[in-house]
């Protein structure tokens, strides 16, 4: 019995730059019935990217096209999708206004119940000087969920990121020029309290998006444990 795990991810493996898609992949084998979950950053040099959208219509959009921060030029969205055979993924996702640079994230996660997600993405959008992902709620008795979370900033330059305390991380990058600071982490939830706001550090004080969102712990644990409890 375990909650929602991650197994493998492909982390910006391919370039992003004065388009207006970007071929998202995994390495190796994606197991049939497992989760994927893509994280798609794009960025302008004038014109924020707007309208990002997955390959088809068998993926969910999760997080709806998102501006990274007050004033950015630069979006993320979310989109998931259980894998409905084994072998190795590769699609189109795209947007609208030409791209100068940006990011995607590709992951795989095992052990969910059928819903495969608890509830919607939450955002905020901080101020310079606030780093944070908010708390979100799992549905009644989902006590073993894991919790999501990511943080973007919204400058590009040499900004460190560093994941909030008792996280796991999932993907980090620091910000460099033509990239932004990119974090995200997981956490495996024992019960179904509202979970805490989680703190990120930044190097450089500017504005940012934080998001957290659940994947939903399979039935028999939720059910078995509390039963123990």
């Amino acid at each position: 019995m375990a909650n929602p795990t991650i197994i493998a991810g492909t982390q910006n493996s391919g370039t992003i730059g004065s388009v207006t898609a970007v071929t998202v992949s995994s390495t190796g084998s994606v197991t049939a019935g497992n989760l994927m979950v893509v994280f798609l950053i794009a960025g302008a040099a004038v014109t924020r990217p707007t309208g990002l959208t997955p390959p088809d219509g068998t993926w969910t959009t999760f997080l709806a096209t998102t501006q990274t921060g007050t004033g950015s030029i630069s979006s993320i969205a979310v989109f998931y999708k259980q894998a409905t055979a084994t072998g190795s993924f590769s699609g189109s996702f795209s947007w609208t206004n030409t791209s100068s640079q940006g990011t995607w994230i590709f992951t795989e996660w095992t052990m969910l119940s059928a819903a495969l997600v608890d509830g919607a993405v939450n955002t905020t959008q901080n101020i310079a000087g606030t780093t944070t992902s908010p708390a979100t709620s799992p549905g009644t008795n989902n006590a073993f969920d894991t919790l999501i979370c990511g943080l973007v900033s919204s400058a590009v330059g040499a900004d460190t990121i560093t994941i909030p305390a008792g996280m796991a991380s999932v993907f980090t990058q620091n910000g460099t020029v033509g990239g932004l600071a990119i974090g995200v982490a997981s956490l495996a939830l024992t019960s179904a309290s509202t979970t805490a706001v989680e703190t990120w550090t930044l190097t450089v004080s500017v504005s940012n998006v934080g998001l957290s969102f659940l994947l939903m712990g399979p039935p028999f644990t939720n059910t078995m444990m509390l039963a123990m409890m």
